[in-house]
């Protein structure tokens, strides 16, 4: 899906490197994943241990030009928007599928970190379409859920 959504953007659209670097980061992280515990790993370590970082620091770029969200988003408002979404969502299946694997195999630590900060990344990466394009965003839920009083 992170190649549909490149194949959307322009050649030279600002986004193409870093996914790009994303792609071939989640093929290595794939074949780590895929080689069985008794066999040799294709390296030693499959991600290199900052790339949750890596992923940490371009949502921070995002949010400057976005501002940051409080808000559970409808998806939709422009094609990349929505398909960043969709990414997002496959992402977000992907860590449940890991953390069932986790309970039987030891995996690289470098390995959840990087799942977790990758589905927020196609979260802001949303909202930064919506931003560019002048789309407004439909805002589903706040983030900050409120207590109820007991009477």
């Amino acid at each position: 899906m992170i190649g549909l959504l490149r194949s959307k953007l322009a050649v030279d659209h600002e986004w193409q490197g870093r996914l790009h670097e994303t792609q071939v980061t989640f093929m290595n992280m794939m074949s780590h994943l895929a080689t069985p515990s008794d066999s040799p790993k294709p390296n030693s370590s499959p991600l290199p241990l900052d790339e949750a970082e890596v992923c940490e620091r371009w949502i921070d770029e995002l949010e400057e030009a976005s501002g940051p969200s409080e808000y559970f988003l409808l998806p939709g408002g422009t094609e990349i928007s929505a398909l960043c979404h969709v990414i997002r969502t496959q992402v977000r299946r992907g860590e449940r599928t890991l953390a069932s694997l986790m309970r039987k195999e030891p995996v690289h630590p470098s390995i959840p970190a990087y799942v977790n900060r990758l589905s927020d990344l196609f979260f802001a990466l949303a909202r930064a379409e919506m931003a560019g394009s002048g789309v407004k965003e439909e805002r589903w839920r706040s983030f900050v859920y409120k207590k109820r009083k007991l009477h």
